[in-house]
């Protein structure tokens, strides 16, 4: 029975979800706001859009939405191809290729744009590795909503019952389940206080060498067993 595994990116794959605020703060900080990092935390694994849609309300400013959209993906795509090396999430390397010799089909339902997923895994040399590359900016709603995952299940051509998510964010966690998905979280301290802001899910690793296909297989058979 063919399955899969599906991929979120940032902070799952990159390590880059504290520049991606970074980058937030810079560009309303250009519009005369300050924001902190912890206004921030509650939009990772959302896309950049709902993030500043919010902070247009929040804070009366008069500028286009799509034009602070731009501004921060541009701002972020010359970080990072420039001074900011972004490193992948210690383990994710290797458990990318093992999850590919064991046969899985692999695939990344991430928030970011294309142009940043494209070139995060061709950096890592592992874009070869995944035959799906699903981004937020192709879908109406963002993480939590489902929408996402179910374009990934579309694309992959499987029932949620042969897939696994990998999330590290609350917001990614509850778009897979909606979608009907298995879930394992990966707990980053840095972003969350302690695991149980992830314990919806229906695994947590705190190491990506964690992660093997026995747990996997585990995960799923639980998560399975009760539909």
């Amino acid at each position: 029975m063919q399955k899969a595994i599906i991929f979120d990116m940032d902070g799952v794959i990159v390590d880059s979800e504290a520049l991606h605020i970074e980058i937030k703060q810079a560009v309303l900080r250009r519009h005369g706001v300050e924001i902190s990092i912890e206004e921030c935390l509650p939009y990772i694994g959302r896309s950049s859009r709902d993030f500043f849609r919010d902070c247009l309300q929040k804070y009366k400013l008069s500028i286009g939405l799509e034009k602070l959209v731009a501004e921060k993906h541009q701002a972020f795509l010359r970080a990072v191809r420039g001074e900011r090396k972004v490193m992948p999430i210690a383990g994710v390397i290797n458990l990318i290729r093992y999850l590919r010799v064991q046969g899985y089909i692999l695939a990344v339902a991430s928030s970011s744009t294309m142009a940043n997923i494209e070139y995060f895994l061709d950096q890592l040399a592992v874009r070869a590795e995944f035959s799906y590359l699903i981004s937020g900016e192709k879908q109406e709603f963002s993480k939590p909503h489902p929408a996402i995952y179910q374009a990934a299940l579309q694309a992959l051509q499987l029932p949620p019952s042969q897939c696994l998510a990998i999330e590290d964010s609350l917001n990614g966690v509850v778009a897979a389940q909606r979608a009907g998905l298995a879930c394992l979280a990966y707990y980053d301290r840095r972003y969350h206080k302690d695991s149980s802001t992830l314990a919806g899910a229906d695994g947590i690793v705190s190491s990506m060498s964690q992660v093997d296909e026995i747990l996997i297989e585990q995960i799923m058979r639980k998560k399975y067993a009760k539909m």
